[in-house]
């Protein structure tokens, strides 16, 4: 019998032969001038057109719409609505085609009871019409007889003293022109003196009793008139009508017994100043039932202007309600397509309800959209590292999902001025810039949120050196290419160009010829550190999948020809050879690429 076979020796075989590899592996990472410069993928410099753009992804719009929101108070419920994406024509929008129709049964409840008010409003404006008619009759016959009252008292003054004495009381004035009594005694004496003085000395008796009188009542009412207004009953006006008749009564009631005590002496002195004070009296009254006349009226006219408002208001009241009457029928007024609100994700529908029949609305909600056909076009978010290169009025090719082989014309029609809000919580150093690029001929088959890409034409060089962005890692902080050179790769400080996400253009450093590795040593590659730059993010996965990758890139790759410089957003592109970097798709940076170089062999 043969001896047993030791078991254990391969496996342990295996694992010798792996360490050794890795071991190897790592020194030829870790020592770059040590390594195998044909196991290096390079790429051969040469001059030729790149073409530099910027390419974002978005979604089809229109930037142009009508955006049809209630226009009813409050909130109401959608009674009807056409279908989503239903075709309005000119024709329809010609013929008041009805898109929505909201629940009008409480709006036409409040009208029946707003024409009630309108009506009631306007039997007041009448009524107040009225008053005001019978106040100005009114005080115009107050003033008549006020009047009246004057002529009368210088009748009695004629009277009682004769037309001559009287003319001669009425005509005195004191130094400063005012008219005053004179003395009873030169009256008395006047050779023209005339009337009935003595028969008039029994009536002043008479007088002192019914004036006293006069100011008891009078403020006996002026007492009961302060209570009534202290409860708020009676006005202020009345209060002081009141205390100005006690004080006419008290005058009249001086006047008596002091023409009494002067009749006494001189015979009709009392008499003469009664009548006198009677005649100012009078005139003072004109003037007061004037004014009153005046204030009544300026009172009524005022009742009438508040309810005119008033009715006016209510008429307000009740046109407005026949708009919103009118609103809840919504007609169209552009054509288009019809787009639900709810299906555009505004977030502002409660509990999640979409557009239908008997949804709720509130005033000043979105229902409906109508996107201008016309005017189609994608909104993308710029980087604002790609910022610079991006102006308004620029050219861009858009590629629509949909219609992959259909690329189509647009231009860059505006570009935000500052960044978006949407996801600066997730990512707070994240600066998009919001860009509209409208088509300049959409074709009638583009429908809105289809899937786009829009790629910005920035510039084309006709001839300049170019190399792949993972070609380019830093040393001292500065870019470095790694040049070929016999059997060694020398590191040059490169001055770099523009950039697409693919090509970097390569100003000085290099030379058309020239073989450039395009896995850099990976310590040119390390982020942050002393004076070195961060690489962008989301750099390149991998190299050229040929380890022979020395072939000049074809003048498709270079000047972003079909397929170059395009990609989706987050997805890989491929660079050189098939097989290039993974550009941030917010960038669109000049900066090289973040690449791991590839292991011994190209592979």
């Amino acid at each position: 019998m043969s001896p047993p076979r030791r078991k254990g020796f391969g496996p342990i075989l295996a694992v010798v032969l792996v360490l050794a590899a890795a071991g190897g592996a790592a020194w030829w990472f870790l020592s770059p001038t040590a390594k195998s410069v044909d196991s290096v993928p390079t790429f051969k410099v040469v001059r030729g057109p790149l073409r530099i753009s910027v390419t974002e992804g978005g979604s089809l719009q229109s930037l142009k719409s009508e955006t049809i929101v209630s226009e009813v108070e409050g909130e109401t419920k959608i009674a009807g609505i056409v279908p989503e994406g239903t075709v309005v024509t000119a024709e329809d929008v010609a013929n008041g085609r009805v898109l929505v129709e909201l629940d009008s049964s409480e709006i036409r409840n409040k009208l029946n009871r707003q024409e009630i008010a309108v009506s009631d409003a306007a039997a007041g404006v009448a009524q107040s019409r009225g008053a005001l008619d019978i106040q100005l009759n009114q005080g115009a016959s107050d003033v008549r007889k006020a009047d009246l009252d004057v002529r009368f008292a210088r009748l009695d003054l004629d009277k009682y003293l004769g037309a001559p004495v009287a003319e001669k009381v009425l005509a005195s004035r004191n130094a400063d022109g005012k008219r005053v009594l004179p003395e009873a005694k030169s009256l008395a004496e006047d050779p023209a003196l005339e009337g009935e003085a003595l028969q008039q000395a029994r009536k002043l008796r008479s007088e002192i009793d019914l004036s006293d009188e006069e100011v008891s009542r009078a403020r006996d009412k002026l007492a009961g008139t302060e209570k009534l207004l202290s409860k708020g009953y009676v006005s202020q006006d009345e209060l002081v009508a009141d205390r100005l008749a006690l004080k006419r009564q008290e005058v009249s009631f001086d006047q008596a017994k002091t023409a009494l005590t002067l009749f006494s002496t001189y015979e009709f002195p009392k008499q003469v100043e009664k009548l006198w004070s009677d005649l100012l009296e009078a005139e003072e009254t004109l003037g007061r039932v004037r004014k009153q006349t005046d204030s009544s009226r300026s009172q009524a006219e005022a009742e009438l202007k508040g309810r005119e408002e008033k009715s006016r208001l209510e008429k307000e009241q009740f046109a407005l309600l026949e708009r919103q009457l009118a609103a809840c029928v919504i007609k169209a007024r552009t054509p288009g397509m019809v787009v639900y609100a709810s299906s555009e994700d505004r977030g502002d529908y409660r509990d999640g309800q979409p557009i239908q029949q008997g949804t709720s609305i509130r005033e000043r909600q979105a229902i409906i959209s109508i996107p201008d056909p016309k005017r189609m076009g994608v909104r993308i978010n710029v980087h604002e590292s790609s910022l610079d290169k991006v102006k308004v009025g620029q050219s861009a090719l858009v590629t629509i999902d949909a219609f992959p082989d259909r690329p189509l014309a647009g231009r860059i029609e505006k570009v935000a001025t500052l960044p978006s809000g949407s996801n600066r919580w997730q990512n707070p150093d994240l600066k998009l810039y919001p860009t509209d690029v409208v088509l300049d001929d959409p074709p009638a088959s583009l429908r809105p949120g289809m899937s786009a890409r829009v790629e910005i034409l920035v510039k084309d060089i006709e001839a300049t050196l170019a190399v792949p962005v993972q070609a380019v890692g830093y040393a001292g902080g500065k870019p470095t290419i790694w040049v070929r050179e016999g059997t060694l790769f020398t590191p040059r400080t490169a001055s770099l160009g523009l950039s697409n996400d693919r090509f970097t253009e390569v100003l000085g450093g290099v030379s058309d010829g020239d073989l450039v590795s395009l896995a850099p040593p990976k310590e040119s590659q390390k982020p942050g550190g002393s004076g070195e730059k961060r690489a962008p993010r989301n750099g390149a996965s991998g190299a050229p999948k040929s380890p022979d990758a020395s072939a000049a890139p074809d003048a498709a790759a270079m000047a972003g020809g079909k397929g170059g410089g395009r990609r989706r957003e987050g997805s890989e592109q491929k660079g050189a050879s098939d097989a290039g970097p993974v550009v941030d798709s917010t960038k669109g940076s000049s900066a090289p690429a973040s690449i791991t170089p590839p292991r011994p062999g190209g592979n």
